[in-house]
């Protein structure tokens, strides 16, 4: 997914389709300066936490779907191997990028079962909190279209609206 200035259409990011990371989603145009909102950047204080943060059976289901194709593969290199003689380099990748997809699941489900994971998204709130704390900062958020409750935004500002 591209994400595009607003202003001038300048490309200032690309991301995996439904990716959800924390942090400001108010970013600045690198060429013409605008201020614009990120869809892909939450505010983990309003939006709260990824639907899928700490979900250990969806981290399982990828260690197994790592598994099976780095297995379908093996067999692929190892049949191209025995009986031709000569291989491809697609098997290869494949098992290389299943191996990298099993270990950060594995990685994130020891990060979740250690607590190391909360930690860090309670941080991560926190940060939210101090962000969203700034009047200016929820109001220019409001201005831009984000959806930021009431309790953030300047006395004036509510009873205006």
């Amino acid at each position: 997914m591209e994400i595009h200035c607003p202003n001038c259409g300048r490309l200032v990011g690309t991301f995996v389709m439904g990716d959800y990371r924390y942090g400001s989603p108010l970013k600045t145009c690198p060429k013409c300066k605008t201020e614009y909102i990120n869809p892909v950047f939450h505010e983990i204080e309003v939006d709260g936490i990824s639907p899928d943060a700490f979900n250990i059976k969806l981290l399982a289901t990828g260690i197994l779907i790592g598994i099976i194709f780095f297995a379908i593969s093996a067999v692929i290199h190892y049949s191209e191997v025995t009986t031709q003689r000569y291989y491809h380099t697609a098997p290869i990748a494949i098992m290389i990028i299943s191996v990298i997809v099993i270990l950060f699941a594995i990685g994130n489900i020891i990060l979740i079962k250690t607590g190391l994971k909360a930690k860090r998204t309670e941080r991560k709130r926190q940060e939210s909190v101090e962000r969203m704390s700034n009047p200016a900062y929820a109001l220019r958020l409001k201005e831009l279209g984000y959806n930021v409750p009431e309790k953030y935004l300047p006395q004036e500002y509510s009873v205006n609206n």
